[in-house]
């Protein structure tokens, strides 16, 4: 996450009626920057920092540079011993300058203007009295926001670098931001930017964390895979002897109780036979009693997302929402919700049309989930603890 410090211009190349282009991506009309002129800018400014000329090295090494980036273009044995690099970067979008209004604008306007243009097309001679023509052009305003994203594919790296990759890549970043700059125009100043430091510090703190876990499992011999799948027609069957969907993990939070239930179904498909399903869900009982926008507003802190225009059906059991949130970018956005609460009776009888021979239901206090707590109608949520047949 970066904030521009100055305008932005890419494209200013590309073929135009009044040869003053700028990178729309086709056919979405987005502005963006390039990956491969991310790249471009971050190897450059990790040759640099490499090279001492410009005090401490950040720890970047000629070795290093080849490891992440491959070979340069001037390397003598780029075609004779190819290498790929370890990093991938992301094309980048920009985004306005947050606002409470969201009234700021993407794109300006700039103007160039040419003094000695006549003496550069070779009609005149360099001199004080040549008539100038401003020239205006399209750049992403000063203050927007830009998101790096970066691939490291650990494999292709030796073990001492796996771990400091990200450290490094940020001392580039913060080199080009402020001495580089990215896209067009950057020797007079355009495409300066600076990282968000509560941003940047959020990330690599979970990053750091997300890593030593992952060498935990490693060390124990346990084979971690991620997979992205709908779930409600997950392809698994019989595979797992547990199966966990915490803090309504996906289920209840369909728009029908039909998607719900299959969400139920391919969990309970997934299982081995006497495999554990474990998963929470909102607690029917609890709006009986109280306000659930009381509730929610009670349990909002600052930087939580914010419930507004809330309504209980007791038809239908659902609670029909308007949630405010801001991301780490400060964009505001607003989601329409519609959520399920279930009784205790009916997330028993649904399990037991699953093959599910035990169905034990429990209170489930946010963020501590215990056996020890006896389901009430003070609980917001319960914890299901099942196991199939």
């Amino acid at each position: 996450p970066a904030i521009a410090s100055a305008p932005f211009a890419t494209g200013l190349g590309n073929e135009h009626p009044l040869e003053n282009g700028f990178s729309f991506l086709s056919p979405y009309g987005l502005p963006y920057l390039p990956g491969s002129g991310v790249k471009g800018v971050i190897r450059r400014a990790a040759e640099e920092l490499a090279s001492g000329e410009w005090g401490e090295s950040e720890g970047w090494e000629e070795e290093i540079i080849r490891a992440l980036f491959g070979p340069g273009e001037e390397d003598p044995t780029r075609d004779n011993n190819p290498q790929q690099g370890a990093l991938r970067f992301w094309d980048v979008f920009p985004t306005p300058e947050a606002s409470a209004k969201n009234d700021k604008l993407l794109l300006t306007v700039e103007i160039m203007t040419p003094h000695l243009g006549k003496y550069y097309q070779g009609d005149a001679s360099p001199n004080t009295s040549l008539t100038p023509t401003p020239i205006s052009f399209l750049a992403v305003a000063a203050k927007s926001h830009f998101s790096f994203y970066v691939e490291c594919n650990p494999a292709l790296l030796p073990p001492t670098q796996k771990k400091n990759w990200q450290t490094l890549l940020q001392a580039a970043f913060e080199h080009a931001g402020k001495w580089l700059g990215f896209g067009a125009k950057t020797a007079v100043g355009y495409g300066r930017m600076a990282l968000d430091p509560k941003i940047a510090k959020q990330r690599a703190e979970a990053a750091e964390k997300r890593l030593d876990e992952e060498e935990k499992a490693t060390e124990q011999k346990v084979q971690v895979v991620f997979k992205k799948h709908d779930a409600r027609c997950l392809p698994f069957l019989n595979e797992f002897n547990l199966v966990i969907m915490i803090c309504e993990g996906a289920f209840s939070l369909m728009e029908t109780d039909e998607m719900n239930f299959q969400i139920l179904q391919n969990a309970a498909n997934a299982l081995l036979p006497k495999g554990k399903l474990i998963f929470t869900a909102l607690n029917g009982l609890f709006p009986l009693y109280h306000s659930v926008k009381d509730f929610l507003d009670s349990n909002t802190k600052e930087g939580n997302a914010k419930t507004a225009s809330l309504s209980f059906d007791l038809m239908t059991f659902r609670e029909h929402s308007t949630l405010h949130v801001e991301d780490d970018l400060g964009n505001k956005k607003e989601l329409q919700c519609n959520e399920r609460y279930y009784v205790p009776s009916e997330i028993t009888w649904l399990l037991r049309t699953l093959n599910f021979s035990t169905v034990d239901i429990y209170g489930a206090k946010l963020g501590a989930f215990s056996r020890n707590d006896k389901l009430s109608t003070e609980d917001f949520e319960m914890l299901i603890i099942a196991e199939k047949r």
